[in-house]
């Protein structure tokens, strides 16, 4: 077989469903073998191609696809220019610990020179921005080179991996009777509880910091139990959003690097265990700093993140499930903690409007929550209704609501449900999108349509990026270069063939939402909001 047809059955026996991206005609030695890969892509039963209108946004499908069904999401692009648009999106995969292997095609190593036209050095070019980069070296690593990226990908902590393909190997020769096809192993290491418990009993006021890595592995039920067992109560991280019930009492809320009231909270705290805890989060150990002396231990299934901006006095690295298995089967001496009671900021303890208009976002929070089932997943994208989303809307389903709070990057919610209706085709999705960054990736609507995906985008309509206005605001008490006008979005989403609402009063809010969210098409909603009031 030619080496397309080993690269695309390496990538069937690696389980791949779905490539997103937007295919190239890069010449070989004798021909244009970039359009091998695709010749054979036709031919699979296994694997569907879906096309995008721009590289930058199948990175970001292929970032919520493998975050939201937990394998590899795929997406594929041309050399050059295609790699260099799809690199934010591969780092924001990256530090959003997204599994995702990109592929890119390149020239043959006999023309990597750096006056050759659309000529880029990409391993060097993605050595920063992924876990991995790698160069497929012939035919014979082709195998190899997909098993290493795959469960680099996969393996804790996730995170993307960059393999640049030179296309005249795709028309390599190789006998099918040598060809060994890939599988994924993976593996982490397991430690005793008892270093954990040894802690626990020495303390007066400890507190769980909880983040992605116990939410990708579901173990809030099992985190739940312990801290209903000695009344230890909970903060999570953005990424850790929804491992717990919002209304459960010792869950106290989410931790924001924006909102110093969040931090109040940890002043008495004598024990801090981040359970998953990442310092791309943006949660610097300044958080904890405030009250008195505290003593943090990390537990994770990997080793920490930050280098020496965070130095834990304890590190435990061990699968995480089997650690909490034997934690919650363990006989120990903690006595049940006195429990202080600590006040909540959420939406229950907060005055808001619920007649003006444009809107308050609290309550546009307020009416969401009452919409959402827990068949519903909420994408989303970065702005000050981030902010307002992580804080202020409560969920009681874990995965149900999710963020970009490591790269954090603008733009990528939209695309991202679409990657998350297919990862997810019995959920029912909704993006909730500022208008700055819908502006970015909004032209993806049209594969939203084409390919019959019922999402639904909510555009929070503030006409400027509202939390860089905010803090312009706060420093010198004005604003510059952060306004702009917008085009008719009720109009552009008919223009796509999709459904366009507008929410025209506080009167229609709940209505107008729920309409939205009963359609099948893909469907937006522009909803004119107001930061006026600030919530912190």
């Amino acid at each position: 077989m030619d080496g397309a047809a080993l690269f695309v059955k390496s990538l069937e026996s690696l389980g791949v469903e779905y490539i997103f991206g937007i295919p190239g005609d890069t010449k070989g030695r004798s021909a244009v073998s970039e359009t091998f890969i695709f010749r054979e892509l036709k031919k699979s039963k296994k694997i569907e191609f879906i096309r995008t209108t721009h590289e930058q946004n199948a990175g970001y499908m292929a970032d919520l696809y493998g975050r939201m069904s937990g394998k590899p999401g795929v997406c594929y692009t041309t050399l050059g220019p295609g790699s260099t648009n799809i690199s934010t999106a591969i780092a924001t995969a990256n530090l959003d610990r997204s599994p995702v292997v990109c592929i890119s095609s390149q020239l043959p190593k006999s023309e990597w020179h750096i006056d050759t036209h659309q000529y880029m050095n990409m391993r060097e070019e993605f050595r920063h921005k992924t876990k991995l980069s790698l160069t497929v070296a012939n035919i014979e690593d082709i195998p190899s080179t997909l098993k290493l990226a795959f469960e680099t990908a996969q393996s804790e902590r996730p995170g993307a991996v960059h393999i640049e393909l030179p296309v005249d190997i795709l028309e390599d020769q190789l006998d099918d009777s040598i060809v060994k096809l890939p599988k994924i192993e993976t593996s982490i290491p397991r430690v005793s509880p008892n270093i954990l418990i040894k802690e626990l009993e020495k303390s007066s006021f400890p507190m769980f910091l909880v983040g992605a890595t116990a939410l990708r592995y579901d173990l809030g039920k099992e985190i739940l139990r312990f801290m209903e067992k000695y009344n230890i109560p909970a903060l999570t991280t953005f990424h850790g959003k929804g491992i717990f019930p919002s209304n459960h009492p010792l869950y106290i809320g989410v931790l924001s690097r924006h909102v110093p009231q969040s931090t109040e909270v940890l002043k008495n705290v004598d024990l801090l265990i981040n359970i998953g805890y990442d310092y791309a989060e943006g949660i610097k150990p300044k958080s904890w700093k405030s009250g008195i002396e505290k003593r943090v231990i990390n537990l994770d299934s990997d080793k920490k993140t930050g280098g020496d901006f965070y130095q834990p006095d304890l590190e435990i690295v061990t699968d995480l499930r089997d650690f909490f298995t034997k934690l919650n089967t363990t006989k120990t001496k903690i006595r049940k903690f006195d429990y202080l009671g600590i006040k909540k900021y959420g939406l229950s303890n907060l005055n808001y409007s619920k007649t003006g208009f444009p809107i308050n976002p609290l309550n546009f929070v307020e009416k969401l929550k009452s919409l959402m089932t827990k068949d519903h997943i909420i994408i989303v994208d970065v702005g000050e209704h981030k902010q307002v989303m992580g804080l202020f809307y409560e969920t009681d389903y874990p995965k149900s609501v999710v963020f970009s709070n490591g790269h954090s990057t603008l733009g990528y919610a939209f695309p991202g449900s679409l990657g998350t209706q297919i990862a997810k085709p019995g959920k029912k999705i909704v993006a909730v999108v500022g208008d700055g960054g819908f502006q970015m990736t909004h032209q993806e609507f049209i594969t939203a349509v084409n390919r019959k995906l019922p999402v639904t985008v909510i555009i929070l309509n503030d006409g400027a990026y509202g939390i860089i206005k905010h803090e312009q605001e706060k420093a010198f008490n004005d604003s510059y270069g952060v306004e702009f006008k917008n085009p008719d979005f009720v109009k552009l989403a008919q223009a796509y063939g999709g459904v366009g609402l507008r929410v025209t009063s506080s009167k229609n809010l709940y209505s107008t939402l729920k309409k939205a969210l009963e359609n099948n098409k893909p469907t937006l909603v522009d909803v004119p909001i107001t930061y006026r009031n600030k919530l912190w």
